[in-house]
């Protein structure tokens, strides 16, 4: 983990009250950066930002008829440093290979697992 405050990376696609919720709770702890676009969320697909996250914070979401949370997943399998954090039920995350560290049914869980791991050790 970098110095300082936790680095963290929330990316959604149709759930935007959520990914600022989370956002606004964990607002002067953490930096946080959102994406939703399916071009960034594509890129980070493609080519993970290994080195400059913390942690990630993935809900499902179906891009092209694609289950992109469960590839960007993959892209983590041998990055441990990097904090995986999926919301939703287990069910949405079928795929097999991929690393999740933690599953949250709820933006209010997200936000006390990720507390719990960078912020109030």
């Amino acid at each position: 983990m970098a110095k300082g405050r936790p680095r963290i990376l929330i990316i959604h696609r149709n759930h935007r009250a959520e990914a600022a919720q989370i956002e606004r709770e964990l607002n002067g702890s953490a930096r946080v950066r959102v994406i939703w676009q399916p071009e960034e969320i594509f890129q980070v697909a493609e080519q993970p930002p290994m080195d400059e996250f913390d942690a990630i914070v993935l809900f499902p979401m179906t891009i092209r008829s694609q289950p992109i949370h469960e590839r960007i997943a993959t892209q983590f399998l041998d990055h441990e440093e990097v904090s995986i954090v999926a919301i939703g039920r287990s069910g949405d995350w079928n795929g097999g290979r991929q690393r999740v560290d933690h599953f949250c049914r709820t933006p209010t869980t997200a936000v006390r697992t990720l507390q719990e791991q960078f912020i109030r050790p």
